[in-house]
């Protein structure tokens, strides 16, 4: 078995309940350029390690309460920031650059021009409800509705289209 690395030292920073468990970057066994492109999110707890490979396998490292945690989980695999630590997910959450756009990123004339609304989040029964802008690989911007339980189940519920082709470009890592 190869041994688990961990890239940087501090940890990813949450606010949800993590049982316990630190998060970083890191990764399995060798790896190649770009780095982002073999990167994962680990889990480590004392000397326990462990490679989380997807967002269902996080339903064992996490306890979500508020709706704001329930933002801040599903952004844990869409920033800009973090999405490349889980190859299987295709969207990301584009955001207002600073200043000139980078790949996620929009200008905020363009957010009013596409009438961009800010992402929410609520409780509802025993799980949150998220809206909020997505863009996927191939472009394409839209409104998402996604599920998140107090145990970090996630699906995407609904996605209403905005544009099909967004003047957002996507982060590529090959």
């Amino acid at each position: 078995m190869e041994d688990i690395w961990i890239l940087e030292k501090e940890p990813i920073r949450v606010s949800f309940s993590t049982k316990g468990y630190d998060f970083y970057k890191g990764g399995r066994g060798l790896t190649g350029l770009p780095v982002k492109a073999y990167l994962r999110l680990i889990a480590v707890k004392g000397k326990n390690k462990a490679e989380i490979s997807s967002v269902s396998d996080l339903k064992r490292y996490v306890s979500i309460e508020k709706p704001d945690e329930a933002l801040e989980f599903v952004r844990l695999f869409t920033s800009i920031e973090t999405h490349y630590l889980f190859p299987e997910i295709h969207y990301i959450e584009p955001a207002v650059a600073v200043d000139t756009p980078r790949p996620g990123e929009y200008t905020e004339e363009y957010g009013v021009l596409m009438n961009l609304e800010k992402a929410t989040a609520r409780r509802e029964k025993d799980y949150f409800v998220i809206e909020r802008n997505l863009l996927d690989k191939t472009g394409k911007l839209f409104r998402a509705i996604e599920h998140v339980g107090r145990d970090g189940a996630y699906s995407l519920i609904k996605k209403t289209i905005i544009v099909e082709v967004a003047l957002i470009s996507y982060p590529i890592y090959q």
